[in-house]
């Protein structure tokens, strides 16, 4: 995927894992492990779902968002991040999570390629590949509203 990552954005996948030992890599754009320009979305130990943003303008700066719910339970579930402006916000089952604001708009561009599954620093401080079944995967180049995810979230379900 190749865009302008300054502006905002959405990711929407359906994912299935069970509750892991270690943080797992769903997706993540991130050039390397240190300190970097970078997103990623991740299943923690608790089985909730982090999604992660950092920056390095003028210095680096992250932003950590984490799930209240639990989906990490080895049955499928539709996760959309969205970030609009200096708004993060994490959608679970066509329903609102998360929120929270950030002290900037973060410029995430960077040359790294969209990983599915993967992060570059998995394997680093226990930290894994996603063991689990991703799909439908999609991103898009601006941040979906409350309706459009509770729809994308039905037309799923009908599947």
């Amino acid at each position: 995927v190749s865009r302008d990552w300054s502006s905002d954005v959405c990711s929407s996948d359906l994912f299935r894992a069970a509750k892991p030992p270690s943080i797992q890599y769903v997706m993540s754009k991130r050039t390397t492990c240190a300190p970097v320009a970078a997103w990623e979305i991740r299943v923690e130990p608790s089985g909730q779902i982090s999604f992660a943003m950092a920056g390095v303008q003028p210095d680096y700066k992250a932003q950590h968002t984490i799930s209240r719910g639990v989906a990490a339970d080895d049955t499928w579930h539709h996760v959309v991040m969205t970030r609009s402006g200096r708004k993060f916000a994490l959608h679970i089952d066509g329903k609102p999570d998360v929120s929270e604001e950030a002290e900037f708009v973060f410029d995430i561009n960077t040359r790294a390629p969209v990983r599915l599954g993967s992060g570059v620093c998995a394997g680093q401080a226990g930290q894994t590949h996603f063991r689990g079944q991703l799909d439908e995967i999609r991103i898009y180049n601006r941040a979906l509203n409350g309706e459009e995810i509770e729809a994308l979230f039905r037309a799923e379900k009908s599947r």
